[in-house]
């Protein structure tokens, strides 16, 4: 495959890209490897001999000379002892790699490696491991050029795990600066330090009487960097965490030296501390001159952020400083300092987290000059304090007054937040204070302000805040500040029933809304209210008095009332207030009764006995029983199958029964309730032989038509309750009605909403009826109980051939589902013998393409 001239430039131009990647991962590897390390190595790895269990004494055996390189390949070795380098100049000790060229001291007193009169010593990628020795890792005196590079060491607890000690013999560090009696150009840099000291010695890196030193880009865990009695030497960007003192402990005299671009976290003292080498007097001589401390980052410390003592011409900058338990800065003994554009954030946290050193909290400040520090400019530093979950600092700058604090210079500075002072901004006099400006915070309202008073004391308690331990309550417009952090306070020595005004605040926040209480009050019996009473005679009954006081205010307790009642002959009371009657006589039934109360408040009402009205029992009526509504002889229906008789329909007058003889007075129109489906029966011709008294029939009555012609034409109607009147009725023509077989009786029955059986037209047996109001003879008896059979019969019947039917269609049902089962099942085995068939028409289709393509093949 040919590449495209393309290709190949755009890969010739990557080429240096990919180097420049690469490289630095091969020549900067933590592992050094053996063939990169060119002639004059001498070679030590674990199959050297004693190497793994007395390395120290293997290495001294080398170290015989100047101009000596070791290389120690990857292992674990146990020194045995110190490796000591002693007035050899251009010595070189180098591991293979710091994580894995393990040097284990096993002798509690002895250090790991020793540095004595020699220079240009060079120890770098080493793993040391002093922790269960009382040594040092590196001791170096009276050398210079030594450099300790990308180590990884672990450090004694009760002793320094790095110490450059300076020159030997100079006993004034004063003299030592001043005939510059000091070791030179020994550095300490990139190494990965953990020194976590029990108090006996807190420096993880002691770093003392030195000049043109450096320390820089190590990371040290546990401990402090003693920056001691040096100068022209610069201690930066290293990463300090959990230091059991200071980040970094500065002493003077010392000059020149810088202190840039650490960062300092969680130390338990102050962050940076510049402090005198001394006690006693020198404190107040001693100056050192011209330190630099800038662009460092110093975040929750528990004394000062950056603490300065016993400085001249320094320069303090471009620092932030976070979460600090006293003051952010602190000044001490110092003159002509420049202390411009630091951050200063979140400053007087002991309230909240403990006060360890047992500073005043009062004076916690975003910067604090506290004693002796003259001719000094503070400007443009920000100073802030407003995270609302924090307590209030004091103030933001505070130059205390009278301690001889003069000549400086507060100028441009901006404060905010929550402070307690009032302006916290507080300068001394003598001091110039100009152009600050201060954002003053306020915590909120304090909430739930409520009272309870009693005779002479009132107490006013509200809820409050987590971070506030102060605050201020105003009485009657007077203002107690510094009450505590409790939620309460007592009004006491009050006069009772007089009104007090009060107000409470958070230390540093807003008033709250007026509140006013009132001291309780001494209630006195002013009124007694109560009704007259009239009661019935030899009955009971109390009397209900309420007392009030001077304020018309309802007394429940206080008080105590007697009872008296002027004629007892009326009524009787006792102590309680109850009254009982006595019979009742005629012009003197009532008296008076008197209430009263020891502070001789009384009230008097009337009392009136009644006469006990006797009412004669009466006998009450007895309920009258509804009679079920008996309706008039009504137009009997035929009786369905099965069902009970209908009830006849009820016309609203019963006339008496018509005879041939006789014409009724007021014929109603009957009632032809025709069966549900029943068609009319044609007309029956009655046999002009049967002339006989009309018999009693079923519901379906022809209307009866004037006509002289016997022949009955009934066309059923459906009024199911008819209302006739004498205006609609014609008068009837009595005539003479065909006899009908099988005909019932018309009985009172109670009424049945019944549906009636359909019939078909064959069996409807129409007949006419005529109501009469006697009762049937023995033969009309025996023709109903024959129709009651007869019908009975019937209705077996059709009850039998209605469930032959329906069981039937149930057959019916059952085989049409298992012949739809069957087809179903049929259908089914046909998809299944069509899908197979396409299967295996595909299958032989395919096999006919596979060989007719390998035969083309094949050619």
């Amino acid at each position: 495959m040919k590449l495209s001239k393309r290709y190949v430039i755009t890969i010739i131009m990557l080429i240096p890209f990919i180097f420049q990647a690469i490289f630095p991962i091969i020549v900067f590897s933590n592992d050094n490897p053996v063939p990169a390390l060119g002639s004059g190595w001498i070679i030590i790895n674990e199959s050297t001999p004693n190497a793994q269990t007395n390395l120290s004494s293997v290495i001294n055996s080398y170290i015989t000379s100047d101009n000596i390189k070791i290389f120690i390949e990857n292992g674990t070795y146990q020194l045995n002892g110190t490796i000591k380098v002693e007035n050899h100049t251009n010595i070189e000790i180098m591991g293979q790699s710091k994580d894995n060229s393990k040097l284990i001291q096993t002798i509690s007193d002895q250090n790991s490696i020793a540095v004595n009169g020699a220079s240009y010593v060079k120890i770098s990628y080493l793993n040391i491991d002093n922790s269960s020795t009382a040594s040092k890792a590196l001791e170096c005196k009276n050398s210079e050029y030594i450099t300790l590079s990308e180590c990884i060491i672990n450090g004694s607890t009760n002793n320094s795990a790095v110490a450059f000690y300076g020159k030997e013999g100079a006993v004034d560090p004063v003299d030592s600066l001043d005939i510059n009696i000091l070791d030179g150009y020994n550095v300490v840099k990139n190494n990965i330090i953990y020194s976590y000291s029990n108090g006996t010695n807190e420096d993880g890196i002691a770093f003392i009487k030195q000049k043109n030193g450096t320390i820089t880009n190590n990371k040290l865990y546990g401990s402090r960097i003693a920056f001691y009695l040096s100068r022209d030497s610069v201690v930066s960007s290293n990463e300090i965490k959990d230091s059991n003192s200071n980040g970094i402990r500065y002493t003077v005299p010392a000059d020149y030296n810088k202190i840039l671009d650490n960062k300092i976290e969680n130390a338990k003292a102050s962050g940076i501390a510049v402090v005198p080498n001394s006690n006693g007097d020198s404190r107040k001589v001693y100056r050192g001159i011209d330190l630099e401390i800038a662009r460092n980052i110093i975040n929750n410390t528990h004394y000062f952020g950056i603490e300065i003592s016993n400085l001249k011409g320094s320069n303090i900058h471009d620092n932030t400083i976070n979460e600090v338990d006293i003051s952010g800065m602190y000044l001490l003994y110092s003159d002509y300092l420049q202390i411009d554009h630091n951050t200063i954030s979140n400053t007087g946290l002991s309230k909240l987290r403990g006060n360890i050193w047992g500073w005043s909290e009062g004076t916690n400040s975003g910067i604090f000059v506290d004693y002796m520090v003259k001719n000094s400019t503070i400007s443009n530093n920000s100073i802030e304090n407003a995270n609302e979950s924090y307590p209030d600092c004091i103030f933001g700058i505070r130059i205390q007054p009278g301690n001889e604090n003069i000549e400086n210079v507060i100028i441009k500075n901006t404060v905010t937040g929550f402070y307690e002072d009032d302006y916290a901004i507080s300068i001394a006099a003598n001091n110039t204070d100009s152009e600050n400006v201060f954002n003053k915070r306020l915590r909120a309202k304090l909430q739930n302000i409520n009272t309870n008073s009693s005779l002479n004391e009132i107490e006013i308690t509200w809820d409050t805040v987590n971070v506030v331990y102060d605050y201020d309550i105003e009485v009657d417009g007077v203002v107690k500040k510094n009450q505590g952090n409790v939620g309460s306070y007592i009004h006491t020595g009050l006069v009772s029933d007089t009104e007090h005004t009060y107000r409470v605040r958070a230390k540093n926040g807003e008033w709250s809304d007026p509140v006013k209480a009132k001291t309780l009050y001494i209630p006195i019996v002013t009124t007694i209210e109560a009704n007259d009473i009239s009661i019935t005679e030899n009955q009971t009954a109390n009397v209900n008095a309420v007392v009030k006081d001077q304020y018309n205010n309802v007394m429940t307790n206080g008080y105590t009332l007697s009872y008296q009642i002027y004629d007892s002959s009326v009524a009787e009371v006792d102590a309680t207030g109850k009254i009982t009657s006595k019979a009742y006589i005629e012009g003197a039934n009532n008296t008076t009764l008197e209430i009263k109360d020891t502070s001789g408040v009384s009230k008097t009402i009337n009392v009136v006995v009644n006469k006990e009205i006797i009412t004669p029992t009466a006998t009450p009526e007895p309920t009258a029983t509804v009679a079920p509504t008996v309706p008039p002889e009504p137009t009997a229906t035929v009786a369905p199958t099965a069902t009970p008789e209908p009830t006849a329909t009820v016309a609203p007058t019963v006339p008496p029964e018509p005879t041939a003889t006789a014409t009724p007075t007021v014929p109603p129109e009957p009632t032809i309730v025709p069966e549900p489906t029943a068609a009319p029966e044609p007309t029956v011709t009655p046999e002009p032989t049967a002339t006989v008294a009309p018999t009693p029939l079923p519901t379906e009555i022809p209307e009866p038509t004037v006509t002289p012609i016997p022949t009955i034409e009934p066309t059923p109607i459906d009024i199911p309750e008819p209302a006739p009147s004498e205006s609609s009725t014609p008068e009837p023509t009595f005539t003479t009605f065909p006899e009908v077989t099988d005909a019932p009786v018309v009985t009172s029955s109670p009424v049945i909403n019944t549906p009636l059986p359909t019939k078909k037209p064959s069996e409807i047996v129409r007949t006419n009826i005529v109501k009469t109001s006697q009762p049937p003879d023995d033969n009309e008896k025996n023709t109903i109980l024959s129709g009651d059979k007869k019908e009975t019969n019937k209705q077996n019947n059709d009850k039998k051939e209605s469930t032959l039917n329906k069981e039937k269609i149930e057959n019916k049902t059952v085989i049409k589902k298992k012949h739809q089962k069957k087809e179903q099942r049929n259908v089914t085995i046909i998809i299944i013998i069509l899908i197979s068939l396409i299967s295996f028409g595909i299958i032989v289709l395919y096999k006919k393409l596979v060989l007719i393509n390998k035969k083309q093949q094949d050619k």
